[in-house]
Order: structure tokens, then C-alpha cells, then sequence
């Protein structure tokens, strides 16, 4: 009888640190989760961070390839100009 008592305890402690064990693990992993998400989310910051930057250039690069167009539109005007005035 005392024997199986005593397995009883054994069993019983064994069942008391997994059972802490598991709780340790559940928390690691909440932690574990929640730094995972606040990386999603620092990621997705950046990526439309970069998205408006590239955006921004992209438009800065138009207004550039438009201004070089009008810019030699008026070189070409203004040379026809000096061109026909010397005529």
C-alpha cells in the first residue's frame, strides 16, 4: 500500500512539473508571438514607407523627364527663333 502511495507522489509530481513546464512554454510562446507580430508590423511600415518613397521618386523622375521635354522644346523654339531671325 505504501508503495503504491509512493508511486502515487511520483506520479503526481511528475504531473505537477510538466504541467509547469507547459505554462513556461505557453508564455515563451505568447512572447515568441507577440514579438513575431510587432516584426509584421515594423515590416509593413517600411514596405509602405518604401512604397511612397519609390512613388515619390517615380513621380519626381516624371516631372524631371517632363521638365527635359520642355526644356528642349523651348532650346529647339528658341534656336528656330535665333535661326529665323538671322535669316
Amino acid at each position: 500500500m505504501e508503495e503504491m502511495m509512493k508511486e502515487l507522489q511520483e506520479m503526481s509530481d511528475k504531473i505537477e512539473v510538466a504541467s509547469v513546464e507547459a505554462r513556461e512554454h505557453k508564455e515563451e510562446a505568447k512572447q515568441r508571438e507577440s514579438l513575431l507580430l510587432e516584426l509584421i508590423r515594423k515590416l509593413e511600415e517600411d514596405e509602405d514607407k518604401m512604397k511612397r518613397e519609390l512613388d515619390d521618386n517615380s513621380q519626381a523622375g516624371n516631372d524631371k523627364q517632363t521638365w527635359r521635354h520642355c526644356s528642349k522644346n523651348f532650346t529647339n523654339k528658341r534656336r528656330n527663333t535665333v535661326s529665323f531671325s538671322i535669316k
